[in-house]
């Protein structure tokens, strides 16, 4: 990006599926790597900025403040605690001075750019709470049970009025041999939903990189020969080794015309 960018309109969340790079962002500079969620508020003004190589990012935007989810029941600092979120800090970027620059503007679906005379990325200090922040899925604390399959609410990082964003992570599967481990059949009543394949320890499990959509009402779930299959080889202590990013929706998704192009 030889720009600055603002999105004026929602809150920018991105999830870090393959590549690395900074987002340098008048707050400071936020380095990304593989397993990262980057959370930059409305109106942050930033540059994307990848190394080299290949890079896949899911990202999620929302008209509506985006915060992290609280599980009450469990606890503050569970499944995330808020001491793991990695916050910039101001930093000269040293960038070679230009005669203007340009700011990009996302604002009522279009893009208008501003120009400055001065650096905008050059600040002095911040305060306040609202901020950019990071922090990896590697720093998610797994809900688990011993008796029965933890259900996909206990994995919600995210929401916001709409929406629910999850990160479904490695985690000790329900030991009792007796309880139920794999979900059945079951259809969601109120939520589309989506499902990103980021990466599985088993060479044999999901292959990373699938995207998976499943709207309200439709069935889905783990088929009877496969669960036959899991509960043959399940034993006390067993581990489950995939990770994935789900974002759930009350309003129904509709597939656009670029994505149906690419899955044809």
């Amino acid at each position: 990006m030889p720009y600055c960018y603002r999105d004026m309109e929602g809150d920018l969340l991105y999830f870090v599926h393959r590549g690395r790079g900074t987002f340098a962002t008048e707050f400071g500079p936020i380095a990304y790597e593989p397993g990262d969620w980057v959370l930059l508020p409305k109106a942050t003004t930033f540059r994307q900025l990848p190394e080299s190589g290949d890079s896949l990012l899911l990202v999620v935007e929302s008209p509506q403040p985006i915060r992290l989810c609280e599980h009450e029941q469990v606890g503050r600092h569970t499944p995330v605690d808020p001491t793991m979120l990695e916050v910039p800090d101001v930093v000269d970027y040293g960038w070679p001075k230009q005669d203007e620059y340009e700011v990009r503007m996302k604002h009522a679906g279009g893009h208008t750019s501003i120009y400055y005379r001065n650096d905008p990325m050059k600040v002095v200090g911040w305060k306040g709470d609202l901020f950019p922040f990071k922090f990896n899925v590697r720093n998610i604390l797994p809900i688990m049970s011993d008796r029965i399959h933890v259900p996909p609410s206990s994995w919600v990082t995210f929401e916001a009025p709409g929406f629910v964003v999850l990160s479904i992570v490695p985690q000790i599967a329900v030991a009792d041999l007796e309880a139920e481990e794999l979900p059945s059949y079951h259809r969601n009543i109120d939520m589309d939903e989506v499902m990103l394949s980021h990466v599985d320890e088993d060479p044999g499990g999901r292959r990373p990189g699938s995207f998976r959509h499943t709207p309200q009402g439709v069935l889905h779930g783990a088929g009877e020969a496969y669960r036959a299959e899991f509960q043959a080889r399940r034993k006390p202590g067993m581990r489950r080794t995939s990770t994935s990013i789900g974002v759930d929706t009350y309003r129904p998704l509709i597939p656009s015309v670029e994505f149906a192009r690419m899955t044809a």
